[in-house]
């Protein structure tokens, strides 16, 4: 999880290092959604909070039928399949594959690895379409964090933070450094 590797030592992360994080290239862009990994508490990437973290979908644009989405709308509210009802918000559409895709790239795992964690609140899922249906106008995407300070070990980064978004205090959010850039293991209350 987030603890790190026997017999390395913490070291303070350069300025230009912490400058990185603290800006728009892997945080802080909407396009990128890794500051939604900031939105629930996990030990490890298999306990994300899937409904925080999918919340404002995967960034791939899903084409999605009219049909599509009266078939989720009616899932939602309990009742027959109808085209003549008013929905009275946007509906997302993400695929099996393009929530692996994302997951994959931003934590290792799929889908099936992870716990499912809040997946079936408010999520329709269309088997026939193997893909997930979210309705809803409002975002939980947090624009502006601000990493007070990190520190690495190996492969490893551990970035602290004040949760201003929630204003749940102060957590440090873990990463693992691979080839092509960077993978969430943990985000925890700082001690």
């Amino acid at each position: 999880a987030g603890c790190g590797q026997t017999g390395e030592k913490w070291e303070a992360l350069t300025e230009e290092e912490l400058s990185y994080f603290n800006g728009t290239e892997f945080f802080n862009h909407y396009e990128n959604r890794s500051n939604q990994f900031l939105s629930s508490l996990y030990d490890s990437p298999e306990q994300i909070d899937l409904y925080e973290l999918l919340y404002c979908d995967t960034g791939d644009v899903e084409e999605k039928t009219d049909k599509e989405i009266f078939t989720a709308y009616a899932v939602l509210v309990g009742t027959e399949y109808t085209e003549d009802v008013d929905i009275p918000c946007a509906c997302d559409k993400m695929t099996t594959e393009s929530i692996d895709q994302f997951l994959q790239k931003y934590t290792g795992l799929t889908l099936a690895e992870t716990e499912r964690i809040g997946l079936n609140k408010d999520y329709i899922y269309l088997e026939e379409y193997d893909a997930y249906y979210h309705f809803h106008g409002d975002t939980n995407f947090w624009t502006q964090v601000l990493f007070e300070r990190g520190e690495r070990q190996g492969e490893l980064i551990r970035l602290y933070y004040e949760d201003t978004f929630r204003n749940e205090g102060n957590k440090v959010v873990t990463l693992r450094q691979v080839e092509n850039g960077y993978q969430f293991v943990s985000n925890q209350m700082a001690e």
